[in-house]
């Protein structure tokens, strides 16, 4: 998975994917991992999240979820999809810049 849009004040990501009552999740530190992505400009930052799921089979159809929440505003980006047939991982791209499709909400 990939989450872009990322900029100097997003603060810590967690990133989780969940796939048959399994899920993985890495917490993003902002002052460590990405902010090197980013352009001079403070914008633009990616992440980049390769989840494994090595003992467990995850057949054609199978529903997948892909989430990244940011830690300081509680914002929640998701995706939702369903394992495709190729014989590829799965990839999803969040979007945290406003106007895209993946918009955030907060968590109460």
């Amino acid at each position: 998975m990939t989450v872009n849009g990322i900029d100097h004040n997003s603060g810590d990501i967690i990133t989780v994917v969940s796939v048959n009552g399994e899920s993985r999740s890495k917490l993003f530190d902002d002052t460590k991992t990405y902010i090197q992505s980013g352009s001079p400009g403070g914008t633009g930052g990616i992440i980049e999240y390769v989840a494994t799921f090595p003992n467990m089979t995850v057949n054609t159809g199978d529903e997948y979820k892909a989430c990244a929440l940011l830690v300081q505003s509680s914002q929640i980006f998701c995706e939702t999809g369903n394992n495709s047939p190729a014989l590829r991982p799965e990839v999803v791209d969040l979007d945290l810049r406003q106007g895209n499709k993946h918009l955030g909400k907060s968590i109460k």
